[in-house]
């Protein structure tokens, strides 16, 4: 696979510490739990890299706990701090993003890069300005009961790269999303 980079980031957020983020600030909030470990609203599963195995990169990792903070960890990979990260996204090279999520995303008290509270539209033109295609896997619980169809769809800027899983079958619809994407990305 020539001219891809590919880098997995596991992302959940803390509701209360998202208005006090920094942008760019690599998922870190500055505070830590009660047992002294650092509260991340994002983490690195695989650094950017061009040498990647898809099903091997999603297994064994602890999770975070916490609400979908999609649009924060969005706005930090469009960031130079992600976009620089390791000089990998060399010039010319495709910028994917995979999001694997549910159906209901947080963006009350975001700040954007110039402090002030941003939107969902914000952070989507930064990713599209980065350069990134944004590939969703969005996991739904109630079959034709999709929320936020037009936000998923400006996002992914292509019905291609938008898939829809649903709990009730959820092993074989994550299957096959994936080799969608995983095709999708080898053209």
């Amino acid at each position: 696979m020539e001219n891809v980079n590919l880098g997995v980031i596991q992302f959940s957020g803390q509701k209360p510490l998202e208005g006090s983020y920094t942008p760019g600030s690599m998922g870190n909030t500055g505070a830590k739990s009660q047992s002294g470990e650092l509260i991340l609203h994002w983490k690195w599963i695989l650094e950017p890299t061009e040498n990647f195995d898809l099903p091997s990169n999603f297994v064994n990792h602890d999770t975070l706990d916490g609400n979908g903070q999609l649009w924060l960890c969005l706005q930090d990979c469009a960031l130079p701090g992600v976009l620089n990260r390791g000089n990998i996204f060399k010039a010319g090279n495709k910028k994917q993003i995979i999001v694997i999520t549910d159906e209901e995303w947080d963006i009350k008290k975001l700040k954007g890069p110039n402090g002030k509270i941003t939107t969902r539209d914000e952070v989507r033109k930064l990713v599209h300005n980065a350069g990134y295609e944004v590939h969703a896997i969005i996991v739904r619980p109630n079959r034709n009961k999709d929320l936020n169809e037009d936000v998923i769809q400006k996002l992914t800027a292509s019905r291609e790269r938008y898939h829809k899983v649903y709990t009730d079958n959820f092993e074989e619809e994550i299957t096959k999303a994936m080799k969608k994407i995983a095709t999708k990305i080898n053209q």
